[in-house]
């Protein structure tokens, strides 16, 4: 497979096995190595792991070609018990890196041949403590007090113990088996040690009963939950769990489908009726109902996603998954048609209770209004500005707004950004770590340095926020000084 793949390079820890003819693969493979073995070290270290284990990557072009080499196409591949990881270049190869980097380190805390541990929570709790908190607007600790205020009765110890981890939707479950290892690591409350509860799926001397309420404890101690966090663990206690859906192979081929074909027109029908029929599949999926939603406001129809609004954009009760889809969906049609005072209320809505709407938008929707007796500023609605709004929630990488805004390298996407850093905390924060992801992932590792000292610096930020501007710092420092090393040396042995 590594002849096949065309190219070898040995990192510190990791080596790489890497599809030579792909000019994506050739140009990230000097940042991946890098921030590879930097994070390796980095979990090792934290995890008392001494020395750090050798590890094996094979990196493929695309899911397709992963496909046709080991008959795994989106799915990552891990093999701890062999310390090695078969993925492909995508969005998310930074992130998942990472995350499968820490159950290649760990392997050696299970039985030998074996690799992973028998409890699913602990398992990826373990990888997920390692990784970079969630979302803005989430914590794995605040996800974690939500879903037990929602649901006082909830089974902590069955889940802890990982045979009721599936109960929950991964975009939850992951996170608070992560809340949970990070809890371990940083109070006295285990008698035994983390490894050899990973090991055996057990905590030695102790019941796993008694380490959930002592969690349960702790997390009753901390901040209430933000809005998001409770709006996200009641859509997840509402919906199915995955091992209870119907045809969920059908489902997703029919929802892959629709998304390909919003742009290729392709996939077996129209958008919509592919989702049509996940519905009729499947018709207590809320993601597909919001799927739904979406592109029905998309051909001009709004009667389903008016009918699915709550009644009161000022009400103070979490929405379901549903309404908050409808509420963004309807802000968003209302704002590309001109009418910004209907989306207000519901902007203020989607801010209130989801983590991907900015204070941003509100800002500028409420300033426009002011200025121009609701009417828009035309010379401002133009593709620069629409980036700007972009950038601030999140969507748009620095390298895109060099292409549009027509910026230099030298510090001009930096004060272009300058524009997004409010006062509240929440949206610098977030605007500030864009900035430092975009450039840390093209390789710019001391522009990425100074918007993590920026983050730092944001007043008023949480404890969790801090140390992970703080970690971000210490990683693009790193970088900033070995990048230029891994460049030459994966250079030379690229044919």
């Amino acid at each position: 497979m590594a002849e096949e793949l065309g190219v070898t390079f040995e990192g510190r820890h990791v080596t790489w096995h890497a599809d030579a003819d792909s000019p994506r693969v050739r140009r990230d493979l000097p940042l991946l190595a890098a921030r590879a073995d930097y994070q390796a070290e980095h979990v090792a270290e934290r995890l008392g792991i001494d020395p750090v284990p050798q590890m094996s990557v094979f990196l493929f072009a695309s899911a397709e070609s992963k496909r046709r080499v080991i008959g795994a196409a989106h799915t990552v591949v891990t093999r701890p018990w062999k310390r090695e990881l078969y993925l492909h270049m995508s969005s998310r190869t930074h992130d998942v890196l990472r995350h499968e980097l820490v159950h290649l380190v760990a392997a050696d805390w299970a039985f030998p041949g074996v690799g992973i541990s028998p409890n699913i929570a602990m398992l990826e709790g373990l990888a997920v403590s390692q990784q970079e908190d969630l979302d803005e607007g989430y914590t794995a600790q605040g996800l974690a007090r939500a879903v037990l205020e929602e649901k006082p009765d909830f089974d902590l110890a069955a889940f802890l113990s990982g045979t009721a981890f599936w109960s929950l939707s991964p975009r939850v479950a992951y996170p608070m088996a992560g809340a949970f290892v990070s809890f371990l690591l940083d109070s006295d409350v285990l008698q035994g040690s983390l490894e050899d509860f990973y090991r055996t799926g057990s905590p030695v001397g102790q019941e796993i009963a008694e380490l959930a309420d002592a969690w349960r404890a702790e997390l009753d101690r901390a901040p209430e939950p933000t809005g998001p966090e409770r709006a996200l663990a009641r859509r997840v206690l509402a919906a199915r769990p995955l091992h209870e859906k119907r045809c969920a192979h059908e489902v997703a081929e029919c929802l892959h489908a629709a998304s390909g074909g919003m742009w290729s027109g392709e996939g077996g029908g129209s958008p919509l009726e592919l989702v049509t029929r996940a519905l009729a599949l499947d018709p207590n999926r809320p993601d597909v109902r919001a799927f739904e939603y979406h592109l029905e406001a998309a051909g001009g129809a709004l009667e389903k996603v008016k009918a699915a609004l709550p009644a009161d954009p000022q009400s103070e009760e979490p929405p379901t998954y549903e309404q908050l889809a409808a509420a963004e969906i309807y802000a968003d049609h209302q704002m590309a048609a001109g009418e910004f005072e209907a989306a207000l209320p519901w902007l203020d809505y989607s801010m209130r209770w989801s983590s991907e709407v900015s204070e941003f938008w509100k800002a500028w929707v409420s300033g426009e209004l002011a200025q121009n007796g609701g009417a828009i500023s035309l010379e401002r609605n133009d593709g620069a500005w629409s980036l700007r709004c972009e950038l601030a929630l999140g969507r748009a990488s620095c390298t895109e707004a060099e292409q549009v805004l027509d910026v230099g390298t030298e510090g001009g996407a930096m004060e272009e950004a300058s524009i997004l850093l409010f006062e509240d905390p929440r949206v610098e924060f977030a605007a500030a770590h864009e900035q430092y992801r975009g450039m840390l992932l093209t390789g710019r590792a001391a522009e990425a340095e100074k918007w993590a000292a920026r983050m730092a610096q944001v007043a008023g930020i949480s404890e969790v926020q801090r140390e992970r501007a703080l970690n971000a710092e210490a990683e693009a420092s790193w970088l900033a000084g070995a990048l230029e090393t891994y460049t030459r040396k994966v250079k030379d042995v690229l044919p």
